[in-house]
């Protein structure tokens, strides 16, 4: 059958605070304002038939604060309820070789 990993993660008293168990090998764990202190991943091979399973585990830390060259190219004006819509956005000066996250929020 197909792969199966899991995520665990556990914070500075060795807890498992947050873990990521679905089917397959997509896991996410997402952790917002973490307090200071060493976080340990535990990546568990749930169902691995053809161990060893190679994997990539990537950490983002997204500061709470404004910032970069993000820029808004279009937008709708309006939004309605139980629609969708497209907004597009880009980042100027990045580097095309390196991965980034951001985020952004909307006010009004």
């Amino acid at each position: 059958g197909p792969d199966d990993i899991d995520l665990f993660l556990k914070g500075p008293s060795g807890n498992i605070i947050a873990t990521s168990t679905n089917g397959g090998t997509d896991e996410l764990i997402e952790l917002t304002s973490p307090a200071d202190g060493t976080y340990t991943m535990v990546v568990h091979g749930w169902s691995v038939p053809n161990a060893p399973l190679p994997y990539t585990l990537s950490m983002w830390a997204v500061p709470n604060a404004s910032g970069g060259s993000l820029s808004v190219d279009s937008a709708p004006t309006a939004a309605t309820i139980g629609t969708t819509g497209a907004i597009d956005v880009s980042w100027n000066g990045l580097n095309p070789d390196t991965k980034y996250l951001g985020a952004v929020s909307h006010i009004g």
